[in-house]
């Protein structure tokens, strides 16, 4: 997981995919399930959730009595008088249908206390044979401060070259995050996937933008246009798209493009 400066960056995690999703899945983790159910109720040998990786710098993570459901919720907290980076996540994975596309809500109970705006919340990443496909996290909505237990949920477009879904909480600045009832479910596509006329016009104006602007220019134009309109099928709302033309962007490996013309371009 990349650095994090404390009350500054909005990256959320972008760990390298498991490298057997598939073991994972055999070992502890449901597969294919359509709606499945996470707790933090049973612990392992050194205190923390049984089946979640959990990771905390310059910070604490354990389980509480503060929760929605059950005797435990999750606590990171990452309050500390010095200075440098401090981030704390959990994640865990499960499978995907390698020959389905479809889409992944992922919702949980969630409550902040002293939070930097955007830098603490649900997180979900599609991750395919050999790298991330898609990330999307809470980072957008600003969340922060202190608010008490609420239900929030992110939802990502995953397409049939997936191989599993990373997911889980992140708070990345000081403050403390409590997460709780966590809730993952898979709705694959009952035929092939769509994209609606505006928002296809919409992809490729941005595609045009990205071909004939960004230094990262791809060297198979049409290998890259296809790939990313492949991902955005299935896009229901524009800001599908825009989550799809950031991850073309990442592809290409060009991220100040990312927020400082495409979308503006835009918008």
């Amino acid at each position: 997981m990349p650095s994090v400066q404390r009350n500054k960056s909005k990256e959320f995690p972008r760990m390298r995919p498991f490298l057997s999703v598939t073991l994972l899945c055999l070992l502890s983790l449901p597969c294919l399930a359509a709606e499945q159910h996470f707790d933090f109720e049973k612990a392992n040998e050194n205190g923390r959730p049984f089946g979640w990786k959990i990771s905390a710098d310059r910070c604490t993570a354990r389980l509480d009595g503060i929760r929605t459901s059950g005797e435990k919720g999750l606590h990171f907290d990452c309050t500390n008088d010095g200075d440098g980076a401090t981030a704390a996540y959990a994640a865990r994975t499960v499978v995907t249908d390698p020959s389905r596309a479809g889409r992944a809500t992922l919702s949980g109970d969630l409550r902040f206390e002293d939070v930097a705006a955007g830098h603490a919340g649900l997180w979900l990443r599609i991750d395919g044979a050999d790298s991330m496909l898609k990330l999307k996290n809470m980072s957008d909505r600003k969340l922060g401060g202190t608010i008490d237990w609420a239900r929030y949920s992110v939802t990502v477009r995953f397409p049939k070259e997936s191989r599993g879904i990373t997911f889980g909480a992140l708070l990345s600045s000081d403050g403390q995050l409590w997460t709780d009832s966590l809730t993952l479910d898979i709705a694959y596509d009952d035929g092939p996937p769509k994209l609606r006329e505006d928002l296809r016009n919409y992809l490729n104006t941005a595609l045009d933008l990205i071909v004939e602007k960004s230094i990262f220019r791809p060297i198979d134009v049409q290998a890259f246009r296809r790939e990313s309109t492949d991902s955005a099928l299935g896009s229901e709302s524009v800001d599908e798209i825009h989550a799809s033309i950031v991850n073309a962007l990442r592809r290409l490996g060009d991220g100040h493009f990312t927020s400082n013309h495409t979308l503006q371009c835009l918008t």
